[in-house]
C-alpha cells in the first residue's frame, strides 16, 4: 500500500494593530514607536496516512510555553481533527517584535 506525503504551505501577516505594544528581547520595557517591517507567520502542515503535523515559524524572540498551549488549544477547539500536540513553534528571534508572555494580551 502506497501513501503519499500531502503538504501545505501558507503565510500570515501577524503584525499587532494596535499603534502602541510591548516589544520583547531586553531587559526593560520598551514599547514601539510604529511599523518598520511586518511580522509574519509562516506554516507548514504535513500530512500522511492520516497523520498531520504542523511547523510554525514566528517573526518573534521566542515562543513561551503559555503561548504554546493556548495555540494548541485554539488549533484543537477550530480543528478537533489535528492532534494539537503535534504543533511545532520556532521563532526567528527578532528583538523587535510583541511580548508573547500575557502581560498585555494583544493576541487574544
Amino acid at each position: 500500500m502506497r501513501t503519499h506525503l500531502l503538504a501545505g504551505w501558507g503565510e500570515a501577516d501577524i503584525t499587532p494593530d494596535n499603534t502602541v505594544i510591548e516589544l520583547s528581547g531586553q531587559y526593560y520595557q520598551r514599547l514601539s514607536q510604529g511599523i518598520h517591517a511586518r511580522l509574519k507567520a509562516i506554516v507548514l502542515l504535513l500530512e500522511q496516512a492520516g497523520n498531520c503535523m504542523i511547523l510554525a515559524s514566528l517573526d518573534n524572540v521566542g515562543v513561551p510555553e503559555d503561548f504554546v498551549a493556548q495555540l494548541q488549544n485554539a488549533v484543537a477547539r477550530k480543528y478537533p481533527q489535528l492532534a494539537s500536540a503535534k504543533l511545532v513553534l520556532n521563532a526567528t528571534h527578532t528583538h523587535c517584535a510583541p511580548d508573547l508572555t500575557g502581560r498585555l494580551g494583544w493576541w487574544e
